[in-house]
Protein backbone atom coordinates (compact mmCIF):
# COMPACT_ATOMS: atom_id res chain seq x y z
CA UNK A 1 0.00 0.00 0.00
CA UNK A 2 1.49 3.60 -1.03
CA UNK A 3 1.83 6.15 1.13
CA UNK A 4 -1.15 8.05 -0.22
CA UNK A 5 -3.79 4.89 0.08
CA UNK A 6 -1.79 4.78 3.68
CA UNK A 7 -3.23 8.50 4.42
CA UNK A 8 -6.18 7.67 3.01
CA UNK A 9 -6.87 4.60 4.76
CA UNK A 10 -6.22 6.75 8.15
CA UNK A 11 -8.33 9.58 7.64
CA UNK A 12 -11.35 6.73 6.71
CA UNK A 13 -10.84 5.56 10.09
CA UNK A 14 -10.68 8.82 12.05
CA UNK A 15 -13.81 9.65 10.28
CA UNK A 16 -15.72 6.73 11.49
CA UNK A 17 -15.02 7.92 14.77
CA UNK A 18 -15.01 11.60 14.98
CA UNK A 19 -17.45 14.36 13.72
CA UNK A 20 -15.44 15.47 11.06
CA UNK A 21 -15.32 19.30 9.68
CA UNK A 22 -13.43 19.39 6.59
CA UNK A 23 -12.50 22.79 5.33
CA UNK A 24 -11.14 23.52 2.22
CA UNK A 25 -9.75 27.51 1.83
CA UNK A 26 -9.21 29.76 -0.19
CA UNK A 27 -5.73 30.89 1.41
CA UNK A 28 -2.48 28.81 2.18
CA UNK A 29 -1.14 30.99 5.52
CA UNK A 30 -3.17 32.74 6.93
CA UNK A 31 -6.44 30.74 7.58
CA UNK A 32 -4.60 27.73 8.16
CA UNK A 33 -2.17 29.19 10.65
CA UNK A 34 -5.72 30.48 12.63
CA UNK A 35 -7.23 26.55 12.29
CA UNK A 36 -3.78 25.29 13.14
CA UNK A 37 -3.17 27.34 16.16
CA UNK A 38 -6.91 25.93 17.50
CA UNK A 39 -5.84 22.16 16.85
CA UNK A 40 -2.67 23.06 18.49
CA UNK A 41 -3.41 24.85 21.49
CA UNK A 42 -6.63 21.87 21.80
CA UNK A 43 -9.04 24.57 21.15
CA UNK A 44 -11.28 22.93 19.33
CA UNK A 45 -14.23 20.43 21.14
CA UNK A 46 -13.19 17.24 22.02
CA UNK A 47 -15.00 15.44 19.35
CA UNK A 48 -14.21 16.61 16.73
CA UNK A 49 -11.98 16.18 13.46
CA UNK A 50 -10.64 19.05 11.48
CA UNK A 51 -9.56 18.13 8.08
CA UNK A 52 -7.76 21.44 6.34
CA UNK A 53 -7.62 21.58 2.37
CA UNK A 54 -5.31 24.94 2.05
CA UNK A 55 -4.98 26.25 -2.42
CA UNK A 56 -1.90 24.79 -3.69
CA UNK A 57 -0.23 25.98 -6.62
CA UNK A 58 -2.04 29.28 -6.78
CA UNK A 59 -5.68 27.39 -7.22
CA UNK A 60 -6.90 30.14 -4.90
CA UNK A 61 -10.52 30.83 -7.18
CA UNK A 62 -13.70 30.46 -5.55
CA UNK A 63 -14.37 27.77 -8.46
CA UNK A 64 -10.98 25.97 -7.35
CA UNK A 65 -11.90 25.84 -3.36
CA UNK A 66 -15.38 24.10 -4.27
CA UNK A 67 -13.28 21.66 -6.80
CA UNK A 68 -11.08 20.87 -4.29
CA UNK A 69 -14.05 20.20 -2.17
CA UNK A 70 -15.34 18.28 -4.06
CA UNK A 71 -12.38 16.19 -5.27
CA UNK A 72 -11.77 15.07 -1.84
CA UNK A 73 -14.92 13.77 -0.95
CA UNK A 74 -15.14 11.28 -4.05
CA UNK A 75 -11.32 10.68 -2.72
CA UNK A 76 -12.67 9.37 0.16
CA UNK A 77 -15.61 8.78 0.36
CA UNK A 78 -16.30 10.27 3.26
CA UNK A 79 -20.40 10.89 2.98
CA UNK A 80 -20.50 7.33 3.06
CA UNK A 81 -18.46 6.49 5.58
CA UNK A 82 -20.26 9.25 8.36
CA UNK A 83 -22.80 10.68 6.44
CA UNK A 84 -24.72 11.93 9.47
CA UNK A 85 -21.35 13.08 11.43
CA UNK A 86 -19.95 14.93 8.53
CA UNK A 87 -19.50 18.72 8.04
CA UNK A 88 -18.16 20.63 5.02
CA UNK A 89 -17.46 24.14 4.87
CA UNK A 90 -15.49 26.41 2.08
CA UNK A 91 -13.34 29.44 3.36
CA UNK A 92 -13.36 32.29 0.76
CA UNK A 93 -12.89 35.92 0.67
CA UNK A 94 -15.05 38.43 -1.67
CA UNK A 95 -12.08 40.65 -2.10
CA UNK A 96 -14.04 43.50 -4.34
CA UNK A 97 -11.48 44.21 -6.36
CA UNK A 98 -11.04 40.86 -8.12
CA UNK A 99 -13.76 38.75 -7.70
CA UNK A 100 -17.29 39.15 -8.44
CA UNK A 101 -20.59 38.33 -7.41
CA UNK A 102 -20.95 35.55 -10.42
CA UNK A 103 -18.71 33.69 -9.10
CA UNK A 104 -19.27 33.28 -5.94
CA UNK A 105 -23.07 32.29 -6.91
CA UNK A 106 -21.24 29.54 -8.33
CA UNK A 107 -19.72 28.65 -4.94
CA UNK A 108 -23.14 29.55 -3.18
CA UNK A 109 -25.08 27.20 -5.18
CA UNK A 110 -22.83 24.31 -5.22
CA UNK A 111 -22.70 25.06 -1.15
CA UNK A 112 -26.57 25.20 -1.30
CA UNK A 113 -26.94 22.18 -3.53
CA UNK A 114 -24.85 19.55 -1.21
CA UNK A 115 -25.55 21.07 2.24
CA UNK A 116 -22.13 22.49 2.92
CA UNK A 117 -20.89 25.58 4.82
CA UNK A 118 -20.76 29.06 3.15
CA UNK A 119 -17.84 30.58 5.02
CA UNK A 120 -17.49 33.89 3.22
CA UNK A 121 -15.71 36.96 4.65
CA UNK A 122 -16.52 39.98 3.08
CA UNK A 123 -13.69 41.38 2.25
CA UNK A 124 -11.35 39.23 3.75
CA UNK A 125 -10.73 36.60 6.69
CA UNK A 126 -8.61 39.43 8.14
CA UNK A 127 -11.75 40.96 8.89
CA UNK A 128 -12.52 38.36 11.28
CA UNK A 129 -9.20 39.04 13.23
CA UNK A 130 -10.64 42.66 13.36
CA UNK A 131 -13.69 41.73 15.17
CA UNK A 132 -11.76 40.48 17.84
CA UNK A 133 -11.08 43.92 18.40
CA UNK A 134 -14.09 46.30 17.77
CA UNK A 135 -17.98 46.00 16.67
CA UNK A 136 -17.88 47.45 13.34
CA UNK A 137 -21.82 47.60 13.32
CA UNK A 138 -21.47 50.61 15.28
CA UNK A 139 -19.17 52.28 12.76
CA UNK A 140 -19.61 55.06 10.63
CA UNK A 141 -21.12 54.28 6.78
CA UNK A 142 -17.87 56.02 5.53
CA UNK A 143 -15.91 53.87 7.66
CA UNK A 144 -18.17 50.60 6.26
CA UNK A 145 -17.76 51.67 2.90
CA UNK A 146 -13.58 52.14 3.38
CA UNK A 147 -13.91 48.29 4.83
CA UNK A 148 -15.91 46.84 2.13
CA UNK A 149 -13.52 47.93 -0.71
CA UNK A 150 -10.55 47.33 1.43
CA UNK A 151 -7.74 49.25 -1.00
CA UNK A 152 -4.28 48.83 -0.88
CA UNK A 153 -3.48 52.09 1.23
CA UNK A 154 0.08 51.81 -0.16
CA UNK A 155 2.35 49.67 -1.79
CA UNK A 156 4.02 48.31 1.85
CA UNK A 157 1.45 49.02 3.90
CA UNK A 158 -1.34 46.29 2.92
CA UNK A 159 -4.45 46.90 2.75
CA UNK A 160 -6.90 49.23 4.68
CA UNK A 161 -8.06 46.08 6.51
CA UNK A 162 -4.79 45.27 7.41
CA UNK A 163 -3.70 48.72 8.29
CA UNK A 164 -6.98 48.52 10.89
CA UNK A 165 -5.45 45.33 12.38
CA UNK A 166 -2.18 46.76 12.42
CA UNK A 167 -3.85 49.49 15.06
CA UNK A 168 -5.78 47.60 16.99
CA UNK A 169 -2.27 44.99 17.71
CA UNK A 170 0.40 47.50 17.01
CA UNK A 171 1.54 45.10 14.66
CA UNK A 172 0.19 42.54 11.67
CA UNK A 173 1.86 40.29 9.41
CA UNK A 174 -0.69 38.09 7.13
CA UNK A 175 1.78 35.27 6.96
CA UNK A 176 2.32 35.22 10.83
CA UNK A 177 -1.11 36.38 12.04
CA UNK A 178 -0.12 35.27 15.67
CA UNK A 179 -3.84 34.19 17.11
CA UNK A 180 -2.95 34.39 20.37
CA UNK A 181 -2.59 37.96 20.34
CA UNK A 182 -6.49 37.76 20.07
CA UNK A 183 -8.11 34.24 20.61
CA UNK A 184 -8.74 35.36 24.08
CA UNK A 185 -11.74 37.74 22.68
CA UNK A 186 -13.09 35.16 20.30
CA UNK A 187 -16.45 35.31 22.30
CA UNK A 188 -16.28 38.82 21.64
CA UNK A 189 -15.59 38.45 17.97
CA UNK A 190 -18.71 35.74 17.70
CA UNK A 191 -21.10 38.64 18.91
CA UNK A 192 -19.36 41.49 16.53
CA UNK A 193 -19.83 39.38 13.04
CA UNK A 194 -23.77 38.30 14.28
CA UNK A 195 -24.01 41.95 14.60
CA UNK A 196 -22.87 42.21 11.05
CA UNK A 197 -25.78 39.28 9.42
CA UNK A 198 -26.66 36.49 10.38
CA UNK A 199 -25.14 33.31 8.44
CA UNK A 200 -27.26 32.62 5.47
CA UNK A 201 -27.15 31.23 2.01
CA UNK A 202 -29.97 33.23 0.20
CA UNK A 203 -27.56 35.84 -1.67
CA UNK A 204 -24.17 37.65 -1.79
CA UNK A 205 -24.70 40.10 0.73
CA UNK A 206 -23.16 43.63 -0.72
CA UNK A 207 -21.43 44.53 2.54
CA UNK A 208 -19.03 43.36 4.84
CA UNK A 209 -19.87 40.09 6.35
CA UNK A 210 -18.16 37.71 8.51
CA UNK A 211 -19.93 34.03 8.02
CA UNK A 212 -16.90 32.29 9.17
CA UNK A 213 -18.59 32.99 12.84
CA UNK A 214 -20.86 30.16 11.99
CA UNK A 215 -17.94 27.43 11.50
CA UNK A 216 -15.72 29.17 14.58
CA UNK A 217 -19.03 28.23 16.58
CA UNK A 218 -19.39 25.02 15.71
CA UNK A 219 -15.65 23.96 16.21
CA UNK A 220 -14.77 25.87 19.10
CA UNK A 221 -14.09 24.86 22.82
CA UNK A 222 -15.84 27.72 24.66
CA UNK A 223 -14.81 26.80 27.93
CA UNK A 224 -11.55 26.45 27.20
CA UNK A 225 -11.44 30.10 25.40
CA UNK A 226 -12.71 31.19 28.50
CA UNK A 227 -10.31 29.50 30.91
CA UNK A 228 -7.77 31.53 28.87
CA UNK A 229 -9.72 34.87 28.74
CA UNK A 230 -9.37 34.69 32.55
CA UNK A 231 -5.80 34.30 32.45
CA UNK A 232 -4.11 38.41 32.34
CA UNK A 233 -2.47 39.77 29.57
Amino acid sequence: MGREEQSIERIKEEIRQKKVFVIATEGKITEIKYFQFLFENKLLKKDIRMILLPTEDGDNKPSDVYKRLEKFVESTGINELNSVNDDFWIVIDRDKQSINNSLLNVVLSFCKTHDYGFGLSSPCFELWFLLHSMDISKETKEYKSALYENRRVSVNGGTFVEVELRKKQNSYNKCNPKPERFIKKTDRALENAQKLGLYSTDKIPSTIICYVYKLIEQIINKEKINELAKIPL
